[in-house]
């Protein structure tokens, strides 16, 4: 079988398999969830959705079979009321379980970027998700808790997309929680982590799981800062708003307001002086906060636009994010010139942003923020196993 028919064939096989995330939990009203077309539930799932704070049973369906929260580990520490309840209010849970098996969502797009067909790995497999992830982290006790559940419930594939470094496998309650999984002929999934470029950082590497790294996909999305010298530099953006086409502004860098000194290059809250940056091009360089945050802090102090310069080398890829505000994101090179050039940005193209580009190679390629091995706890053992998209 090959091609529409041989895809048909693997999304019809999923069908009767049950896959529980353990993460931050699920916001169950996305269309990834949706159960049109899925066959009624086999008697085999004892799984079950929980009543919560701002989630019903009946949010539950024939795809999402599922949602129960494990808190006594974080109860030590204590909980917002307003978030005890499978809902996710982080979105990482959320985006793990369309990933692993959304439904097919046609005419998806991310403001009008990668136009096409969203779905998971495993179309019409059942999610659960169980909330092992809270505000504060996730407990180790609160995670085997969601596995020993899991096991009871009947699940075939256990997904974690959680963990930190290399581990001792005595010492980590997920290598524990899936050795027991594993006995029980459940096959376990584990992120091999987001430490980037060093090596042996890979974490999850117990033998028994299957560790999965991040790749890239054949798609970009590319973005452009033109100065007034005639100098353009090649970036990634994905911006669609308004101011799309940033000129004529002059370019600051590391203007601190009052006495903080020494931190607006990062653009962190509080840093910038509005009377310096106002109607600006501001270049933060990454780091502390996320990428997005950034530009909110632009935003307010009333920047014009944002040149963001990451930290890692020229011919790494480099992380593509929907921004607040028209923002270039650009690698070490093209950032160290902007930083010394300073030119004002040019009046014919300014910050100027690209359309989705298909069929980019060499492409998949291990993702830039995906941990790489050896193993450290058993370097005879390689890890990880596979890269998937990140």
């Amino acid at each position: 079988m090959a091609g529409h028919g041989y895809e048909a064939y693997l999304d019809h096989a999923s069908e009767d398999i049950f896959i529980v995330i353990l993460d931050t939990g699920i916001w169950p009203e996305s269309s990834s969830f949706d159960d049109t077309g899925t066959p009624p539930l086999p008697s085999l799932w004892q799984g079950s959705c929980e009543e919560g704070v701002d989630f019903s049973t009946s949010m539950c369906n024939r795809k999402l079979v599922g949602a129960k929260t494990f808190s006594k580990g974080m109860a030590e520490v204590g909980i917002p009321e307003e978030i005890t309840s499978a809902r996710d209010r982080d979105g990482h849970g959320t985006h793990a379980a369309s990933i692993a098996a959304g439904s097919h969502v046609p005419n998806a797009s991310l403001f009008g970027y990668a136009a096409g067909m969203a779905r998971g790995m495993a179309p019409r497999a059942r999610i659960a998700v169980y909330k092992v992830c809270w505000e504060l982290g996730c407990f180790g006790s609160d995670i085997l808790a969601g596995i020993d559940a899991a096991i009871a419930d009947g699940v075939d594939i256990l997904s974690l997309s959680l963990g930190g470094g290399p581990v001792p496998y005595k010492n980590d309650p997920i290598s524990m929680g899936s050795f027991a999984a594993v006995d029980h002929g459940i096959v376990v999934a584990c992120s091999g982590g987001n430490d980037g470029l060093e090596r042996g950082l890979v974490g999850n590497v117990a033998p028994w799981v299957i560790t999965v790294g991040a790749g890239t996909l054949d798609r970009r999305f590319p973005a452009y800062v033109s100065l007034g010298n005639g100098k353009k530099y090649a970036g990634v953006s994905i911006y669609s708003g308004e101011g799309k086409g940033t000129k004529m502004r002059s370019i600051v860098y590391n203007v601190s307001k009052g006495a903080v000194v020494g931190s607006s290059n990062l653009c962190l809250p509080g840093t910038l002086d509005p009377n310096l940056v106002r109607g600006k091009v501001v270049i933060c360089d990454m780091g502390q906060i996320s990428r997005v945050e950034k530009g909110l802090v632009v935003e307010k102090a009333r920047g014009a636009a944002m040149i963001l310069v990451d930290a890692v080398a020229e011919g790494v890829e480099l992380i593509t994010d929907s921004h607040l505000l028209p923002t270039v994101g650009v690698g070490r090179t093209a950032g160290d010139l902007i930083r010394k050039i300073r030119a004002v940005i040019s009046e014919s193209d300014g910050c100027s942003f690209g359309e989705t580009v298909l069929d980019v190679k060499p492409s998949p390629q291990v993702d830039a923020f995906s941990s790489r091995g050896p193993n450290a706890v058993a370097p005879e053992i390689l890890k990880p196993d596979f890269i998937g998209p990140g």
